[in-house]
């Protein structure tokens, strides 16, 4: 479970302390929550989201130490409820860094999430070997690494990342099995956003696709990374794949299991 503290960000508006607070309530409600259901062993993320503005490499903090400053205090004012960290549609090595750097000491697993261009690669350009090789170096006195992920981009950049990382000579791929570093997706239903996109500039809702159904999700996209990944693979859906996605994933993974 992801608490819902995404959207609090100074890109959007929030002081840096009232981000903290809120983001500290939000966790310590997911895991309310979690605990009043029962389910104990459900684990809860708290959010490290882009601080200026999502799939916006050129705005990302220019500021690095003061970046690095805020991902830090959100680590520490949400530690104590949080059981993992997930630094989610990030949208460079540099940004990346900033969200992994700031929390990887605080001995909590972090899950590094890039959202992708249309051909694969990160929004920067950089490519995925790229910046899995990077992370894997920040991370490796620490060892907090626990998943790499893509999410919120169009299941087909997914599938190209993935092509890229799973190729028999790809360094990448063979470190992060030395360290156990799962692989997952969280890819939307959204049509392809504009490189140019603000979220001030563009306050109507992005279209959704209409060639996406929960069956065509599974038999042309999570079917085919479940037999590329058979061990250890994360799925779940992003804006617009909802939860009869979500029932569509639960019914593949039954049926994988038997």
């Amino acid at each position: 479970v992801t608490a819902n503290n995404f959207g609090l960000t100074p890109g959007v508006g929030f002081g840096v302390a009232e981000m903290i607070e809120l983001s500290a309530k939000a966790v310590e409600l997911a895991k309310e929550a979690r605990d009043g259901a029962g389910r104990e062993h459900v684990r809860v993320a708290c959010s490290l989201p882009p601080l200026v503005e999502s799939y916006r490499p050129d705005l990302v903090m220019k500021d690095e130490a003061r970046g690095t400053d805020i991902y830090r205090q959100l680590g520490l004012a949400t530690a104590a409820d949080a059981d993992l960290f997930m630094a989610e549609t990030l949208s460079s090595v540099r940004e990346m860094s900033m969200a992994v750097r700031a929390v990887q000491n605080l001995g909590k697993p972090i899950f590094a999430s890039w959202t992708l261009r249309e051909d694969g690669r990160l929004r920067s350009g950089e490519t995925v070997k790229e910046a899995v090789l990077a992370l894997l170096e920040l991370t490796e006195m620490s060892q907090c690494l626990e998943g790499i992920m893509f999410n919120c981009c169009e299941p087909e950049s997914v599938s190209q990342a993935f092509n890229e990382l799973l190729t028999a000579d790809n360094p990448a791929r063979g470190r992060m099995l030395k360290r156990s570093v799962k692989l997952g997706a969280n890819p939307n239903a959204l049509t392809p956003v504009d490189p140019t996109w603000t979220l001030a500039e563009n306050p109507e809702l992005q279209p959704f696709r209409t060639d996406l159904s929960p069956s065509a999700f599974v038999t042309s996209f999570a079917r085919i990374w479940a037999s590329q990944i058979p061990s250890g693979l994360i799925l779940g859906g992003c804006c617009g794949l909802g939860p009869e996605y979500i029932s569509a994933l639960y019914k593949l993974r039954q049926d994988l299991s038997r």
